[in-house]
């Protein structure tokens, strides 16, 4: 980097950002000095994409006053689209590589709950942000990132650049954390996992008391942040923030995978149709129903098809089982009341959503925060309320692969 961008991004720079978050009333005085410290603009890669929710991301260049502008304020910060697939100024279909709003990286670490003397693993470590704000808290020797492929090398010199070379960043597995440095105080996840696939190698390496905090989907809601604590080899926990639209890192899917099934559902000749009274708003919107839904089908995926105000389509659709269900919504369907579903594959999806549906309905149509998670060595479910009452089967396993 030139002497004279270093110039100007200190100039913008990291004690703006940390004077906005103060002023949003977001930053405690325990993150303080750590955001004032690290640097946003060392992390982020000279060509990237700007992410404000609010409309397509759009790219950025080092160098440029929109550049500055997205680094240091609440902009989530896109660095690669479909594994690098897709090369810069070009959009995605998923984004891939992610630097999330500087509010919502406040927020999880406010959730670690540190204390002086906690060790942290972080995984999936991404451009190494995450890791900085961390070993300018506790100390660099206190926390370990493991990332990876081929990032942890640039993510190692960053850490380096910035002065953090006491950090460990290693090229490993996330999935399966670093044992070499364990026990650790607190694991946080840059990286998305599935309902039901949390990595038991986290509640290995975790202290009695400890932390695991990690995005977490069931593929048919949007992501939420689990929290979980460990005591004597199981952990309990529940959603304690939504990042639906600002997950630290989705999962990779394949590109273009939901266009293809749309096309198979609607297109192809084997493909039956049929109507439901079910009302597709809830099924299709509602984020507590979703998150009911998503959780007793396992590795189905939603999207909303939207055409305009009266025309949209729910598209749900299981890669594992090539399976997919689209119902129209449409002006004279919502006046009916009856809306068409086409069905594409062996699984009837539309179906199981609607099963799941009436079963959250029956329940007393819960909210996300009533459903907890509890993992074990050997296995991991959900419950309604408290551990004791997990969710019953509704849907045999054969959706996703597993449940």
């Amino acid at each position: 980097m030139a002497d004279s961008d270093r110039a100007r991004e200190r100039r913008a720079g990291p004690a703006s950002l940390a004077d906005w978050l103060r002023k949003s009333g977001t930053l405690t005085p325990r993150w303080e000095s750590a955001f004032a410290l690290t640097n946003r603009a060392e992390f982020v890669p000279r060509h990237a994409w700007a992410d404000d929710g609010a409309r397509l991301p759009w790219p950025i260049e080092r160098g440029s006053t929109e550049w500055l502008r997205a680094v240091f304020s609440d902009t989530a910060i896109i660095t690669q689209f479909d594994e690098g697939r897709v090369t810069w100024p070009d959009i995605g279909h998923q984004a891939t590589g992610f630097i999330p709003q500087p509010s919502a990286v406040l927020r999880i670490l406010n959730a670690l709950d540190l204390q002086p003397w906690h060790t942290v693993l972080v995984t999936g470590t991404g451009t190494g942000y995450l890791a900085a704000l961390l070993g300018a808290c506790l100390g660099d020797q206190a926390v370990t990132a493991v990332e990876t492929g081929n990032a942890i090398h640039h993510n190692r010199s960053t850490l380096r650049e910035t002065g953090h070379d006491r950090i460990e960043a290693v090229a490993a597995d996330g999935a399966a954390g670093l044992p070499r440095r364990a026990p650790y105080s607190r694991i946080v996840s840059a990286a998305e996992v599935v309902a039901g696939r949390i990595p038991t190698a986290w509640l290995r390496q975790s202290v009695s008391g400890g932390t695991i905090l990690t995005p977490w989907t069931t593929g048919f809601h949007g992501s939420g942040v689990l929290k979980l604590v460990v005591h004597d080899g199981t952990a309990h926990g529940r959603i304690v923030d939504d990042v639906t639209r600002i997950p630290l890192r989705p999962r990779p899917l394949p590109p273009g995978h939901a266009e293809r099934m749309r096309r198979l559902v609607e297109d192809d000749a084997s493909a039956t149709e049929s109507a439901t009274w079910a009302d597709p708003r809830e099924i299709g919107e509602d984020p507590n129903a979703a998150m009911a839904i998503g959780l007793h089908l396992p590795g189905v995926q939603r999207e909303i098809l939207v055409q305009d105000a009266h025309r949209w389509k729910v598209l749900l659709y299981d890669l594992a089982t090539e399976s997919a269900a689209i119902c129209h919504v449409t002006p004279e369907s919502t006046h009916r009341g009856l809306y068409k579903v086409r069905r594409y594959g062996p699984e009837p999806l539309w179906e199981h959503a609607v099963t799941a549906w009436r079963w959250w309905q029956n329940a007393g149509r819960p909210d996300r925060g009533r459903f907890g998670v509890t993992m074990t060595h050997t296995g991991q479910w959900c419950w309604l309320d408290k551990p004791d009452n997990p969710l019953p089967v509704l849907v045999e396993p054969e959706i996703g692969g597993t449940r």
